[in-house]
């Protein structure tokens, strides 16, 4: 499910980004897709801040590293989905529309 939001999320930035004649489409859509883990880390801040117990460094660091890790590869899924399925749906727009 997140995937496919993330797809759908993407393209309406790119058609957005087409339709005001800018080609940069392409970072924009990498951009939006791996915002989900800013949002990863904020919500691991948030937890660490107000629900959890760590009381070492030790423990805190290795908190912040697996979350960073975790943030990370959640990003790099949804931005490299979120490409892939905007590539094809302008190309998919793209055979598709009439020429006059």
């Amino acid at each position: 499910m997140q995937l496919l939001i993330s797809g759908i999320v993407t393209s309406i930035t790119a058609i957005l980004f087409l339709n005001s004649e800018d080609y940069r489409w392409n970072w924009m859509c990498i951009i939006s897709g791996f915002s989900i883990s800013l949002y990863t880390m904020i919500y691991s801040l948030y937890f660490y801040l107000f629900q959890s117990e760590f009381t070492t460094l030790f423990q805190s660091i290795y908190y912040f590293g697996y979350s960073a890790i975790i943030a990370t590869i959640i990003g790099t899924m949804n931005a490299s989905f979120g490409y892939l399925f905007t590539k094809q749906y302008i190309s998919y727009l793209y055979y598709h529309s009439k020429n006059d």
